[in-house]
């Protein structure tokens, strides 16, 4: 290895940077009730105790208030927010939220539509826009966790149920993996799986860069689908 290269170390006894998130949607009429749950394992929860640890109960909720409303277009509030293990240093911290997003329902017609808010990103392409690349990317600078896995629950409401639900993916690039999935539990309930695994170590040298640029513009078009129910 040359003097002037970096790496990283990646020792295999390593507590994982995992990021599990649980979310129950449930429209009612234009808008959302929204119920999470999120745990962040390893380096993850260093983070969420660095922001949340030291604040009285008003100023997290306001804290958590910002942070939602920051991935949405429409106005948001939440109500309910808890936590687990801020004050101490396991391998984890646990939050429990619910929050209300106004008019992110939208109607063609006899139907009702949406997309899913995944909340942590997985791929974006703002910073992999160039055509082609020189020098390698070193992937460990634009990622912190080794695993994402989201389950999202959709709860059509009364009287209602889903339509034209997409088709369920898996595929990867080198050593990260992706899948979504969709599993349509009865007529009414709607179960989506999404999750990314990550070799962050690795480097995407620019041969590799077309693929791996056309692999998060895939995962990107993805999460943009549209839930659908009448």
């Amino acid at each position: 290895m040359p003097a002037s290269e970096l790496t990283v170390l990646n020792p295999v006894s390593k507590t994982k940077d995992i990021a599990r998130r649980r979310i129950d949607i449930q429209p009612v009429g234009s808008d959302q009730k929204i119920d999470v749950q999120f745990v962040k394992s390893g380096n993850l929860s260093s983070s969420i105790r660095n922001t949340y640890k030291t604040l009285d109960n008003d100023k997290r909720l306001k804290e958590m208030q910002e942070a939602v409303s920051n991935q949405y277009k429409n106005p948001v509030k939440v109500q309910k927010l808890s936590f687990q293990g801020l004050d101490n240093l396991e391998d984890s911290v646990v939050c429990n939220f619910s929050y209300q997003v106004n008019n992110e329902v939208a109607e063609i017609g006899s139907m009702q539509t949406f997309k899913i808010n995944y909340q942590d990103v997985v791929a974006s392409v703002d910073k992999f826009s160039a055509e082609e690349r020189t020098y390698p990317i070193e992937y460990w600078n634009y990622e912190d966790a080794d695993l994402y896995e989201t389950v999202v629950k959709i709860t059509a409401p009364e009287g209602k149920k889903f339509i034209e639900v997409p088709a369920s993916e898996n595929f990867s690039f080198k050593n990260l993996k992706y899948s979504l999935q969709y599993s349509l539990k009865t007529p009414t309930t709607l179960v989506v799986t999404r999750n990314f695994i990550n070799d962050r170590p690795q480097q995407i040298l620019p041969a590799d860069y077309p693929s791996f640029k056309a692999f998060f513009e895939k995962i990107v078009k993805l999460e943009q689908k549209f839930i659908a129910y009448k």
